[in-house]
Formats: C-alpha cells, sequence, structure tokens
C-alpha cells in the first residue's frame, strides 16, 4: 500500500484535525486532566493542531490519563463518565472519520436492529420501530438491558474486533492505548472520596464511557450479536445496551430472551434477569407490550407518551445545572444556556410523541421556581412581574415547544 493511502495520513492530516476540531467544539464545556478549555485551545488553535500533527506522523504521539466525572443517578449511585483532553478528543475524532466506514463494511454496525450512535438511527426512529410492529399484531415483548455494558466490555476481543477491520497498521499503536487507557490519580482520588472505597483499576474488561470512539466500539461488540438475533429472525430493537423483542405470542419472547442471553454470556455479557414488575430492582419483564416503558416512552393504547421518569430526570438534570451554579462552577450565563440547551434538546427527542398538557405544565412551573431561585441567589430579580421569567432570560418553555396544537 503506498504511504499516501495509510490510515496514520488521513489521521493526522491538517484538514482532518481542523473538521475534527470543529465537530468536538460543539460542546464547550467538558475538559480533561490537563485542565485545557475549548477556549484555551481555541486560542492557539493553529499551532496545537500543527503540534498533533508533528507527533501523529512522528509515531509519538499519546494520549492523556482520562479525568472522571461522577454523575449522581439518585439512587445514591453514581455514572462514571471518563473525559479526555480536547486534544485527544480532536485525534479520536479524526480516527473516528477515517474508520468508520471499514468498520461498517466489515461489522454491518449499520443495521436494522440498532439504534444507537447511528447516523440514522436516534430514539424516534426505534420507538416507531416498535410501534411499526406493534401494528403487524406484535403485543408482546422482553424488555431487557445489559449489565454493565461499557464496564464489561472484553478490551483484548474488542482490540481485535477493531484490529482486524483496518485496511493497514499505521493506527494500531493508537487504538491499543485508546481501548487500555484509564483515569489520572486524582481522579482515583475523587472516586475513593465520593464512593468511599479504592478505585480498582481493570486492565480486563471496561471502555471509558464518555470518550468520542466508545460508542462506535460498543456497537462492533455487539455486531455479531446483531446479527444473530436478526438471523434467528428476532423483531428486535436495541438502543446500545436496552433491547426491547416484540413478538405475537409470549412464548416466542421468552424464547428470544434465552437465545439472546446464552449469546451475549459468550462474550462476556450479561442481561438482568426476569423479575416481577412490581419489584423495585433493576429486571428484564416479559409481558403485554401496552404500558411498557422503553428509552423514556410509555407505550398506551396504541399511543406513545412522555414517561414519567423521563420528567422526573429533566427536573433533576435542570436542578444539578443550578446546583453547579451555586458551587461557583458555572456562571449564571452559562447556566441559563445550559439550561436552554437541556429543554430544547429533551423537546427536541421527545417532539414526535402524544403531549400530555397537564403534565408539561406543572413541569413548566417547577422550571420557573428553579429559575427564580437562580435570580435571587444571583441577586437578580425580574422588572416586569407580569412577563414570565422563561420569556425574559430567553429560557424555551416545555409546552411552548412541545404542544403543537
Amino acid at each position: 500500500m503506498s504511504k499516501k493511502k495509510l490510515l496514520i495520513n488521513c489521521v493526522s492530516n491538517l484538514r482532518s484535525l481542523k473538521v475534527a476540531w470543529l465537530e468536538i467544539k460543539k460542546n464547550p464545556y467538558s475538559y480533561g486532566v490537563d485542565g485545557v478549555t475549548i477556549k484555551d485551545f481555541e486560542d492557539s488553535l493553529n499551532e496545537r493542531l500543527k503540534m498533533i500533527k508533528m507527533k501523529l506522523k512522528a509515531g509519538n504521539y499519546h494520549f492523556n490519563k482520562l479525568r472522571l466525572h461522577l454523575i449522581p443517578k439518585g439512587n445514591g449511585d453514581f455514572r462514571e463518565i471518563k473525559i479526555s483532553s480536547i486534544q485527544d478528543r480532536i485525534v479520536q475524532r479524526s480516527i473516528f472519520n477515517a474508520t468508520v466506514q471499514n468498520f461498517n463494511q466489515i461489522y454491518k454496525i449499520k443495521n436494522s436492529v440498532s439504534f444507537a450512535f447511528m447516523p440514522n438511527g436516534g430514539v424516534e426512529k426505534a420507538i416507531k420501530t416498535v410501534q411499526k410492529y406493534r401494528k403487524s399484531n406484535y403485543r408482546y415483548c422482553c424488555k431487557t438491558d445489559i449489565i454493565h455494558f461499557f464496564n464489561t466490555i472484553n478490551k483484548q476481543i474488542l482490540l481485535e474486533q477493531v484490529l482486524r477491520a483496518l485496511p493497514d497498521n499505521s493506527i494500531d499503536g493508537l487504538i491499543r492505548e485508546i481501548i487500555f487507557n484509564d483515569i489520572d490519580s486524582l481522579s482515583k482520588s475523587d472516586y475513593k472520596n465520593k464512593l468511599k472505597k479504592d478505585y480498582i483499576p481493570d486492565n480486563i474488561n471496561g471502555i471509558a464511557q464518555g470518550d468520542i470512539l466508545s460508542p462506535l466500539f460498543s456497537n462492533i461488540y455487539l455486531s455479531s450479536f446483531d446479527a444473530f438475533m436478526i438471523s434467528k429472525n428476532y423483531k428486535m430493537v436495541r438502543y446500545a445496551d436496552d433491547i426491547m423483542i416484540v413478538a405475537k405470542h409470549e412464548d416466542t419472547a421468552k424464547q428470544a430472551f434465552i437465545d439472546a442471553s446464552e449469546f451475549l454470556s459468550g462474550i462476556g455479557l450479561k442481561l438482568y434477569k426476569l423479575g416481577d414488575v412490581r419489584s423495585k430492582e433493576k429486571h428484564s419483564v416479559i409481558g403485554p407490550l401496552q404500558d411498557k416503558t422503553f428509552l423514556g416512552i410509555t407505550f398506551r393504547s396504541d399511543k406513545v407518551y412522555i414517561a414519567s421518569e423521563s420528567y422526573n430526570n429533566i427536573a433533576k438534570s435542570i436542578e444539578e445545572v443550578i446546583r453547579q451554579n451555586r458551587k461557583k462552577n458555572i456562571s449564571f450565563f452559562e447556566t441559563v444556556t445550559k439550561i436552554s440547551e437541556k429543554i430544547s434538546g429533551w423537546c427536541s427527542a421527545y417532539s414526535f410523541v402524544t403531549i400530555e398538557r397537564n403534565k408539561l405544565i406543572a413541569l413548566d412551573k417547577k422550571l420557573e421556581q428553579y429559575v427564580d431561585e437562580l435570580l435571587n441567589y444571583n441577586n437578580l430579580k425580574k422588572t416586569d412581574q407580569n412577563i414570565s421569567i422563561l420569556n425574559i432570560l430567553g429560557i424555551p418553555g416545555f409546552l411552548n415547544q412541545l404542544d403543537k396544537s
């Protein structure tokens, strides 16, 4: 293969790095262990990109350790998000852009059952696919998900899968570093302080949830599972580790769960055990599709509605943004911007559902209370009591965005 066709030349190309930069700068709030922010990076953009290119071409580019960000789940537990530095994200994005077609060609990650992290996927398409089956009399389901999915992916199996699909070995070292990378020492201390236990590195299982390439890697890892379920003619909708299998008969749904469990165990993954609907512990469910919730959507009377948990989650998410403002982590302006972005994103995700006006009105009232508290904390107040706080600050209301009537 000629030198100009090597993957490393595609990845290190200055134009490729600039394209990658434009994609990752859309998230201006996160930073890695080096503390360099999007603004810092942009202030010396050309010099930084040239340095990345030089190191990649010389074969001595190495990734920083990951910064751990613990997000409270609400049940006392935390979701572990591992964040790369800005420059590492640019390299990862460039790798993604240069390789994604290869992976799809080899592993068929763009298929009829996988909807997460795909260009033409998303929650709406996943739910509409379930609805399509539902209208064809698929009225039973198996609703399940993979236990600790990202943390139980076998690193060596994944590495072999990824390297097998690459046309040359020029970025093998970079791929290996990404897959086997771990958090820095400060993050380990933070982990111990918040979770009250030592962080134990796992060199066998787990990829970084939050990394640019992890969603792609997760779909590669499950590509054989997708192919297996398609070959068995099961009507499955998979959104990352969340799985819905629909069937015309309950026995078929039960057999699908058994087959899925056996296949996944062969690659080191487990599904939650079957449990009673009334159980508070997380479990898999088999039964009528009616009133089941999947991806924050509840199926009811041949229509789909926003699930109660989704209302609670967005409210908690906004509360967390305001809490960050109180801790002086983000400014008032950033707080308002983040709240607006969260609301717009949430409403966009659920724009296709049947709305329940009373629930959206209640959510807007709660939002006004939150923003009122935010104003008071920042020693600000409304000048016109007849105008909504949300209108003054340009924060979109939930009902206003979702009510198309």
